[in-house]
């Protein structure tokens, strides 16, 4: 594991947060056939929607180039801390991961990538990362390499937990830490995005089937993550 500090500023305090910084909701879709979330919520667009066999033995969803999945991210999400939780398996990277950017889930400002984001992204950079950017500009970045990841047909789970009361984000692979940054003053979070994205947005698909997508709107701690990776599979039906 390794520590980097990527944030400087002024220190600021938040003084005023939204409600559903404290509150227990939970975003979670099952992709058991529908895109409908556990709270009965639908997505804001959905196309190139290919259902297949799941990790959990029910039907998870095919991210191709063809895809395009949004939801609505006021209530369910928050920059201020949190976790989520998503199960990805490659599908044809047969030479293993390659340099290309592709988006496992992007939260963010339309037109901009400058301000209040956060994104779990393999990139061009050689990396999976995930990315949580200030206000201002400064940001936190944890990573590791995706041959440390993905391997083609094979089921990982990706957690990232967040919180810019604490100033930490940390990057988990089928429950083990494998980077954690601090930041060395508190992070300044305003509006983004009212939308995010699954499994799309730029230019290389993702190329995989992914499942059971939840978004915790509290900062997990290991054992909380660990406790998730070992739910038994009846856990994640209806």
């Amino acid at each position: 594991m390794t520590r980097r500090v990527l944030l400087a500023g002024a220190l600021i305090t938040v003084a005023v947060l939204p409600a559903q910084c404290w509150g227990l909701t939970i975003f979670q879709t099952h992709f058991n056939g529908s895109l409908e979330t556990a709270e009965g919520q639908q997505p804001t667009a959905a196309e190139g929607i290919q259902f297949v066999r799941g990790r959990c033995g029910t039907q998870g969803l095919m991210v191709t180039g063809e895809t395009t999945l949004q939801y609505p991210a006021m209530g369910n999400i928050s920059l201020y801390q949190g976790t989520y939780y998503i199960w990805v398996k490659p599908v044809g990277w047969r030479g293993g991961p390659d340099d290309n950017v592709r988006d496992i889930l992007y939260w963010r400002q339309k037109k901009t990538n400058k301000q209040n984001f956060l994104g779990l992204v393999q990139n061009a950079r050689n990396t999976v990362n995930v990315l949580l950017r200030a206000d201002q500009g400064p940001y936190l970045q944890a990573m590791t390499r995706p041959a440390n990841v993905f391997q083609d047909g094979k089921w990982v789970q990706i957690a990232a937990a967040w919180s810019v009361f604490t100033g930490v984000l940390q990057l988990y692979i089928n429950g083990q830490l494998v980077d954690e940054v601090r930041a060395a003053e508190p992070l300044v979070i305003g509006p983004t995005g009212e939308t995010f994205l699954i499994g799309g947005r730029s230019a290389y698909p993702l190329d995989s089937v992914i499942d059971e997508v939840v978004i915790s709107d509290q900062c997990h701690s290991r054992q909380q993550i660990m406790a998730e990776l070992r739910k038994p599979i009846a856990a994640y039906s209806d």
